[in-house]
């Protein structure tokens, strides 16, 4: 029975590393994603501030 799980494990062992390598990348990418859409959004809501704030200066 040891035997068999000893071949078990050195088989499934590095299909499992593999993965786990792929859902650590698939994470960083997520997080780079939202990111970039957090910043997109400050952005849009900076622009519309500051277009809201323009129209509201008396002339």
């Amino acid at each position: 029975f040891k035997e068999t799980a000893d071949d078990l494990r050195q088989s499934v062992e590095p299909e499992i590393n593999m993965i786990q390598q792929e859902v650590k990348m698939v994470e960083q990418d997520l997080q780079s994603s939202m990111k970039e859409a957090e910043d997109t959004i400050k952005g849009a809501g900076d622009a519309a501030s500051a277009g809201i704030n323009e129209g509201n200066k008396p002339a």
